[in-house]
C-alpha cells in the first residue's frame, strides 16, 4: 500500500508540473483507462519510451508505453493488449534485476468509484498468496486489484486470513460472491460485497409487519439495485445496498407505499425516522 502512495504522489507532483507543457498525445494517453489492461513498471533508471519499449520487446501484446514528465525517470505504464497479456508480463518482469535494481511490476491501481465492485473475502488458507487468490477468482471477470491481509504461514494460531478484491466491473464482483460458503483447503470462504462507508448504502425500512422474511424482502428490492446485506427485527429491517443510487432509488419508489395493508416508511442511511406524511 505504501508504494502504491508513493506512485499516487509522484502521478499528482507531475500532474501539476507537466500537464502545460505535455503534448496533446501524452495527455490522451494519461487521461483513456484500461483496467486490468495497464502495468505499472517502477524502480526504473532514467526511462525513456525507447527504454520501455526495449525492456518489453519480449513482451506479446503490448500497445502503448507511457513515460511521465518527471525529474526522477523511475517509472512508466504499459497497456497491453488483453488482461492475459498483462499478468503474463508482470510474471515475467516483477523481481526483474535491473542494474543494481529490482524491477517492480503490478497492475495499475485507478482511483475509480468503488461502489459495486469490491469484494470481501475471509477464511482464506493462511499458505495462499495473491496469486493463489487472483488464479481461484479469474473467471468472474476481470480483477482490478487485490488488497491482502497477510499472516505469518508458520503461527500455528492463524488459521486463515482475508482480502478485499476489487473487481473492473460490478457484474464480476456479484459473481465472485458465488464462492461464499466454499470449502477450500478445509476453510470455509465468507465472499460478501464490499458495503459503502459511512452508512451510504443502507436503507432502513417499517411498517413490515411480523410476517416479513430476509428472503422476501432482499426479493422486493433486489430491482433497485444489487444488495449486500438484509436485517429483519420485529416491524422493522435494513436493507443494504453496493451503491449510494440504489439506496436513494429504493427510497423514491418505496417509502409510504402500501405492502399486505401497511404502509412503509423508507429512510435513508443513519437519518432519524421522518415525520409521517
Amino acid at each position: 500500500e505504501e508504494e502504491e502512495e508513493e506512485e499516487e504522489e509522484e502521478e499528482e507532483e507531475e500532474e501539476k508540473a507537466g500537464s502545460a507543457a505535455a503534448p496533446p498525445p501524452t495527455k490522451k494517453a494519461r487521461i483513456e483507462p484500461h483496467p486490468g489492461r495497464e502495468v505499472y513498471l517502477g524502480n526504473l533508471s532514467n526511462a525513456s519510451e525507447e527504454s520501455v519499449r526495449e525492456l518489453v520487446q519480449e513482451c506479446e501484446g503490448v500497445e502503448q508505453v507511457f513515460v511521465p514528465h518527471n525529474a526522477f525517470k523511475n517509472y512508466a505504464f504499459v497497456t497491453f493488449a488483453t488482461a492475459a497479456a498483462a499478468e503474463k508480463a508482470i510474471a515475467g518482469l516483477a523481481g526483474k534485476l535491473m542494474g543494481k535494481r529490482l524491477l517492480k511490476a503490478h497492475l495499475r491501481s485507478y482511483t475509480l468509484p468503488r461502489e459495486g465492485r469490491e469484494v470481501f473475502v475471509g477464511g482464506i488458507p493462511k499458505d495462499f498468496s495473491g496469486d493463489t487468490l487472483r488464479e481461484m477468482f479469474k473467471n468472474c471477470g476481470e480483477i482490478d486489484n487485490i488488497n491482502m491481509h497477510m499472516v505469518d504461514s508458520t503461527e500455528e494460531d492463524v488459521k486463515s486470513q482475508w482480502a478485499f478484491i476489487c473487481f473492473v466491473t460490478p457484474e464480476a464482483a456479484q459473481k465472485a460472491t458465488e464462492f461464499n460458503n466454499k470449502e477450500v483447503a478445509d476453510n470455509v470462504l465468507t465472499v460478501t460485497l464490499r458495503e459503502p462507508k459511512n452508512y451510504a448504502g443502507r436503507v432502513n425500512v417499517r411498517g413490515l409487519g411480523n410476517a416479513m422474511s430476509p428472503a422476501k424482502l432482499r426479493g422486493m428490492f433486489a430491482k433497485y439495485g444489487i444488495i449486500t446485506r438484509v436485517n429483519v427485527g420485529d416491524d422493522a429491517a435494513k436493507v443494504v445496498f453496493a451503491s449510494v443510487d440504489s439506496a436513494r432509488k429504493a427510497v423514491k419508489a418505496t417509502d409510504m407505499k402500501k405492502v399486505g395493508g401497511e404502509t412503509l416508511r423508507v429512510w435513508h442511511g443513519k437519518k432519524p425516522q421522518p415525520a409521517r406524511k
